[in-house]
């Protein structure tokens, strides 16, 4: 219990919210490169992503998450490999429409190659381990 003015002992107290104290991190790797986007996994992977992402937000998971897109055009990440792009301004977070809105409306294959295999996973294990 908390009180909710401190300097007035009379007024209300509230519940304090508890924290999940466990939680699983989970990074989303998405390849948005020219081979995924042809050959129909890019479209097959962001509706997992997307039916994963509703059914922790619909069941209020504690679980966290994480965005990395691989074969994009920019370098966004602090390894700075060509090609991927880490969604860090939110780090790791519980599933929210937001998140949910960008993996089903933002997200578009792009037609560029990179070196999958030197790049995403670096990038991915930084944002878990943060």
């Amino acid at each position: 219990m908390e009180t909710c003015c401190p300097t007035r002992p009379t007024c209300t107290t509230r519940e304090t919210p508890s924290l999940p104290s466990k939680f699983d991190a989970v990074a989303l790797v998405l390849d948005v490169g020219i081979s995924s986007n042809s050959s129909g996994f890019l479209k097959s992977g962001l509706r997992c992503a997307s039916e994963l992402l509703q059914r922790k937000l619909f069941s209020e998971s504690p679980d966290r998450f994480g965005l990395v897109l691989v074969g994009t055009e920019k370098a966004e990440n602090p390894l700075g490999y060509e090609g991927v792009t880490l969604l860090d301004e939110r780090g790791l977070s519980v599933a929210d429409w937001q998140l949910l809105d960008f993996v089903q409306n933002h997200i578009q294959g792009k037609i560029q190659t990179c070196d999958r295999g030197s790049a995403g996973g670096p990038v991915w294990l930084l944002l878990l381990m943060r």
